[in-house]
Protein backbone atom coordinates (compact mmCIF):
# COMPACT_ATOMS: atom_id res chain seq x y z
CA UNK A 1 0.00 0.00 0.00
CA UNK A 2 1.37 3.41 -0.57
CA UNK A 3 2.07 5.85 2.29
CA UNK A 4 -0.86 8.29 2.73
CA UNK A 5 -0.92 11.34 0.13
CA UNK A 6 1.57 9.44 -2.07
CA UNK A 7 -0.97 8.38 -4.92
CA UNK A 8 1.28 8.35 -7.39
CA UNK A 9 3.11 5.45 -8.38
CA UNK A 10 6.36 6.22 -10.35
CA UNK A 11 7.64 2.77 -10.88
CA UNK A 12 7.61 -0.24 -9.03
CA UNK A 13 7.53 0.64 -4.73
CA UNK A 14 8.20 4.02 -5.37
CA UNK A 15 5.51 6.41 -4.64
CA UNK A 16 4.92 10.19 -5.39
CA UNK A 17 3.15 12.80 -3.50
CA UNK A 18 3.35 14.39 -7.38
CA UNK A 19 2.28 13.40 -10.88
CA UNK A 20 5.12 12.40 -13.02
CA UNK A 21 5.50 15.70 -14.81
CA UNK A 22 5.52 17.41 -11.96
CA UNK A 23 8.59 15.16 -10.79
CA UNK A 24 10.65 15.76 -13.91
CA UNK A 25 9.98 19.82 -14.07
CA UNK A 26 11.25 19.47 -10.00
CA UNK A 27 13.99 17.26 -11.30
CA UNK A 28 15.08 19.05 -14.42
CA UNK A 29 15.59 22.21 -11.32
CA UNK A 30 17.98 20.94 -9.04
CA UNK A 31 21.21 22.38 -9.02
CA UNK A 32 22.41 20.62 -5.60
CA UNK A 33 22.09 16.99 -3.90
CA UNK A 34 22.31 16.47 -0.49
CA UNK A 35 21.85 12.92 0.84
CA UNK A 36 21.92 11.13 4.86
CA UNK A 37 24.09 8.21 5.54
CA UNK A 38 22.22 6.06 8.10
CA UNK A 39 19.19 3.48 6.61
CA UNK A 40 19.30 5.79 3.77
CA UNK A 41 23.02 4.72 1.80
CA UNK A 42 23.65 2.24 4.86
CA UNK A 43 21.49 -0.42 5.55
CA UNK A 44 21.38 0.73 9.36
CA UNK A 45 23.75 2.57 11.91
CA UNK A 46 27.45 3.01 11.11
CA UNK A 47 28.32 3.99 13.46
CA UNK A 48 27.04 0.87 15.41
CA UNK A 49 28.16 -1.16 13.02
CA UNK A 50 31.45 0.56 13.08
CA UNK A 51 31.30 -0.82 16.60
CA UNK A 52 30.97 -4.05 15.78
CA UNK A 53 34.20 -4.06 13.47
CA UNK A 54 36.43 -2.58 16.29
CA UNK A 55 34.87 -5.35 19.18
CA UNK A 56 36.32 -7.76 16.59
CA UNK A 57 39.29 -6.51 15.78
CA UNK A 58 40.34 -5.91 19.22
CA UNK A 59 39.49 -9.64 20.20
CA UNK A 60 41.08 -10.88 16.95
CA UNK A 61 43.75 -8.75 15.93
CA UNK A 62 44.18 -6.23 18.59
CA UNK A 63 47.26 -3.13 17.98
CA UNK A 64 48.53 -4.43 21.66
CA UNK A 65 47.85 -7.02 24.09
CA UNK A 66 46.44 -4.88 26.45
CA UNK A 67 43.52 -3.21 24.20
CA UNK A 68 41.87 -6.37 25.52
CA UNK A 69 40.73 -3.81 28.51
CA UNK A 70 38.26 -2.02 25.81
CA UNK A 71 36.26 -5.85 25.57
CA UNK A 72 33.96 -4.74 28.40
CA UNK A 73 33.35 -1.50 27.38
CA UNK A 74 32.46 -2.82 23.68
CA UNK A 75 30.57 -5.52 25.22
CA UNK A 76 28.41 -3.06 27.58
CA UNK A 77 28.06 -0.99 23.88
CA UNK A 78 26.45 -3.34 22.04
CA UNK A 79 23.57 -4.43 24.95
CA UNK A 80 22.88 -0.71 24.77
CA UNK A 81 22.78 -0.80 21.11
CA UNK A 82 20.34 -4.06 21.18
CA UNK A 83 17.87 -2.40 23.89
CA UNK A 84 17.58 1.11 22.47
CA UNK A 85 16.74 -1.00 19.04
CA UNK A 86 13.96 -2.75 21.22
CA UNK A 87 12.76 0.90 22.67
CA UNK A 88 12.41 2.08 19.07
CA UNK A 89 9.91 -0.35 18.25
CA UNK A 90 8.26 0.36 21.05
CA UNK A 91 8.10 4.17 20.05
CA UNK A 92 10.63 5.10 22.16
CA UNK A 93 13.82 5.84 20.80
CA UNK A 94 16.38 7.58 22.61
CA UNK A 95 17.06 11.18 21.58
CA UNK A 96 19.97 12.01 19.35
CA UNK A 97 21.63 13.69 22.28
CA UNK A 98 21.11 10.47 24.29
CA UNK A 99 23.04 8.06 21.81
CA UNK A 100 25.75 9.99 21.49
CA UNK A 101 26.87 10.48 24.96
CA UNK A 102 26.40 7.00 25.29
CA UNK A 103 28.80 6.72 22.03
CA UNK A 104 31.71 8.48 23.72
CA UNK A 105 31.09 6.88 27.01
CA UNK A 106 31.27 3.85 24.77
CA UNK A 107 34.42 4.39 22.43
CA UNK A 108 36.30 6.97 24.86
CA UNK A 109 40.45 6.16 24.76
CA UNK A 110 40.26 3.44 22.11
CA UNK A 111 42.83 4.32 19.28
CA UNK A 112 42.34 6.17 16.52
CA UNK A 113 43.41 2.98 14.18
CA UNK A 114 40.31 0.86 14.69
CA UNK A 115 38.37 3.80 13.81
CA UNK A 116 40.34 4.24 10.75
CA UNK A 117 40.89 0.69 9.36
CA UNK A 118 36.83 -0.06 10.76
CA UNK A 119 35.47 2.93 8.60
CA UNK A 120 37.30 2.12 5.14
CA UNK A 121 35.26 -1.09 5.34
CA UNK A 122 31.73 0.51 5.51
CA UNK A 123 30.84 2.22 2.21
CA UNK A 124 31.11 -0.93 0.88
CA UNK A 125 28.54 -2.36 2.33
CA UNK A 126 25.96 0.44 0.97
CA UNK A 127 22.68 -0.45 -0.91
CA UNK A 128 22.81 -2.04 -4.21
CA UNK A 129 22.24 1.04 -6.78
CA UNK A 130 23.97 3.53 -4.40
CA UNK A 131 26.72 4.59 -6.07
CA UNK A 132 24.57 4.47 -9.50
CA UNK A 133 22.58 6.76 -8.45
CA UNK A 134 24.57 9.29 -6.64
CA UNK A 135 27.01 9.35 -9.70
CA UNK A 136 24.85 9.93 -12.37
CA UNK A 137 22.94 12.79 -10.15
CA UNK A 138 26.98 14.01 -9.66
CA UNK A 139 26.69 14.85 -13.55
CA UNK A 140 23.67 17.65 -12.98
CA UNK A 141 24.63 19.15 -9.74
CA UNK A 142 27.23 18.93 -6.84
CA UNK A 143 26.51 16.08 -4.53
CA UNK A 144 27.37 15.94 -0.84
CA UNK A 145 26.38 14.37 2.72
CA UNK A 146 24.75 15.86 5.56
CA UNK A 147 24.94 13.27 8.18
CA UNK A 148 24.54 13.22 12.16
CA UNK A 149 26.88 10.20 12.09
CA UNK A 150 30.91 10.70 12.73
CA UNK A 151 33.10 12.31 10.17
CA UNK A 152 35.31 9.36 10.12
CA UNK A 153 32.60 7.60 8.46
CA UNK A 154 31.41 10.59 6.54
CA UNK A 155 34.87 11.49 5.10
CA UNK A 156 35.44 7.86 4.15
CA UNK A 157 32.14 7.34 2.31
CA UNK A 158 32.44 10.74 0.39
CA UNK A 159 35.96 9.47 -0.78
CA UNK A 160 35.48 6.18 -1.59
CA UNK A 161 32.21 7.23 -3.71
CA UNK A 162 34.62 9.55 -5.31
CA UNK A 163 37.61 6.92 -6.22
CA UNK A 164 34.64 4.67 -7.52
CA UNK A 165 33.41 7.15 -10.09
CA UNK A 166 34.88 8.43 -13.81
CA UNK A 167 35.40 11.96 -11.73
CA UNK A 168 35.35 13.08 -8.55
CA UNK A 169 31.42 14.55 -7.52
CA UNK A 170 30.83 14.27 -3.61
CA UNK A 171 31.09 17.85 -3.03
CA UNK A 172 31.12 18.43 0.37
CA UNK A 173 30.65 16.47 3.57
CA UNK A 174 29.15 17.34 7.07
CA UNK A 175 29.18 15.23 9.59
CA UNK A 176 29.80 15.11 13.52
CA UNK A 177 33.47 15.71 13.94
CA UNK A 178 35.36 12.85 16.59
CA UNK A 179 38.83 14.05 18.53
CA UNK A 180 41.60 12.15 18.77
CA UNK A 181 44.44 13.14 21.23
CA UNK A 182 48.01 11.23 22.78
CA UNK A 183 46.83 8.37 25.28
CA UNK A 184 49.05 6.82 28.02
CA UNK A 185 50.94 4.74 25.28
CA UNK A 186 51.73 7.59 22.92
CA UNK A 187 48.68 6.30 20.20
CA UNK A 188 46.05 8.98 19.46
CA UNK A 189 42.74 8.08 21.11
CA UNK A 190 38.99 8.76 20.76
CA UNK A 191 38.20 11.80 23.28
CA UNK A 192 34.85 13.00 22.17
CA UNK A 193 33.27 15.33 19.61
CA UNK A 194 34.48 18.11 19.45
CA UNK A 195 32.76 20.64 19.02
CA UNK A 196 29.43 19.65 20.10
CA UNK A 197 27.41 17.03 17.82
CA UNK A 198 24.77 18.12 15.55
CA UNK A 199 21.99 16.49 17.07
CA UNK A 200 18.16 18.72 15.92
CA UNK A 201 16.49 18.29 12.11
CA UNK A 202 17.35 21.85 12.49
CA UNK A 203 20.99 21.42 12.37
CA UNK A 204 20.71 19.67 8.38
CA UNK A 205 18.24 22.04 7.29
CA UNK A 206 21.06 24.81 8.67
CA UNK A 207 24.03 22.43 6.94
CA UNK A 208 21.80 22.28 3.83
CA UNK A 209 21.19 26.28 3.79
CA UNK A 210 24.75 26.87 4.19
CA UNK A 211 25.96 24.39 1.37
CA UNK A 212 23.22 26.34 -1.03
CA UNK A 213 24.99 29.36 -0.43
CA UNK A 214 28.45 28.33 -0.84
CA UNK A 215 27.32 27.24 -4.29
CA UNK A 216 25.22 29.72 -5.57
CA UNK A 217 22.23 27.06 -5.54
CA UNK A 218 18.91 27.42 -4.95
CA UNK A 219 16.65 23.79 -5.54
CA UNK A 220 18.34 21.13 -3.69
CA UNK A 221 17.10 17.19 -3.71
CA UNK A 222 17.32 15.98 -0.54
CA UNK A 223 17.68 12.05 0.49
CA UNK A 224 16.87 10.99 3.50
CA UNK A 225 15.02 8.13 5.76
CA UNK A 226 12.96 9.49 8.82
CA UNK A 227 12.84 12.65 11.03
CA UNK A 228 15.87 13.84 11.52
CA UNK A 229 15.30 14.98 7.53
CA UNK A 230 12.33 16.47 7.63
CA UNK A 231 13.51 20.11 8.18
CA UNK A 232 15.59 19.58 5.43
CA UNK A 233 12.71 18.18 3.66
CA UNK A 234 10.79 21.15 4.28
CA UNK A 235 13.29 23.29 3.04
CA UNK A 236 13.61 21.74 -0.53
CA UNK A 237 9.92 22.03 -1.18
CA UNK A 238 10.02 25.69 0.03
CA UNK A 239 12.81 26.12 -2.88
CA UNK A 240 10.34 23.90 -5.31
CA UNK A 241 12.98 20.84 -5.66
CA UNK A 242 12.52 17.44 -4.24
CA UNK A 243 13.05 15.15 -1.03
CA UNK A 244 13.32 11.31 -1.30
CA UNK A 245 12.60 9.04 1.62
CA UNK A 246 14.14 5.57 1.28
CA UNK A 247 12.30 3.24 3.61
CA UNK A 248 10.98 5.76 5.92
CA UNK A 249 8.54 5.08 9.16
CA UNK A 250 5.47 5.45 8.25
CA UNK A 251 5.14 8.38 10.91
CA UNK A 252 8.20 10.16 8.58
CA UNK A 253 6.85 8.95 5.27
CA UNK A 254 4.76 12.78 5.23
CA UNK A 255 7.83 14.48 4.98
CA UNK A 256 9.07 13.51 1.73
CA UNK A 257 7.67 14.08 -1.35
CA UNK A 258 9.24 10.79 -2.51
CA UNK A 259 9.07 7.50 -0.62
CA UNK A 260 11.17 4.45 -1.49
CA UNK A 261 10.05 1.44 -0.44
CA UNK A 262 12.23 -0.92 -1.94
CA UNK A 263 15.32 -2.80 -0.39
CA UNK A 264 17.96 -1.41 -2.77
CA UNK A 265 18.62 2.15 -4.93
CA UNK A 266 18.71 0.21 -8.55
CA UNK A 267 14.80 1.16 -9.16
CA UNK A 268 15.07 4.72 -8.00
CA UNK A 269 18.62 4.89 -10.41
CA UNK A 270 16.07 3.81 -13.24
CA UNK A 271 13.25 6.08 -12.46
CA UNK A 272 15.96 9.18 -12.18
CA UNK A 273 17.31 7.79 -15.49
CA UNK A 274 14.14 8.06 -17.32
CA UNK A 275 13.16 11.08 -15.95
CA UNK A 276 16.12 13.10 -17.64
CA UNK A 277 19.49 11.01 -18.29
CA UNK A 278 22.25 10.97 -15.55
Amino acid sequence: MPPARHSFRLAPRIYSRYPLAEVSARLARIDLVASDIDECLFPGFSQSHLGHLIFYEVVTRPEAATDIRFVPQLLHAGAFIRKAKLLRRLGRTPSNATLMRRYEHSMWGIPEGYFRRGARSIPGRAYAGVRETLAGLGRRAPVGLISFGIDVIADEFGRQLNEAAERPYVDFVEANPIAFEAGGDGRPAFVGYRPEPMTDPRHKREALERQLERHRASCPLVFGNGGDECEAAVLAQEREGLSIGFRPQPEDAECFDIVVRARSWRGLAALLERLGPM
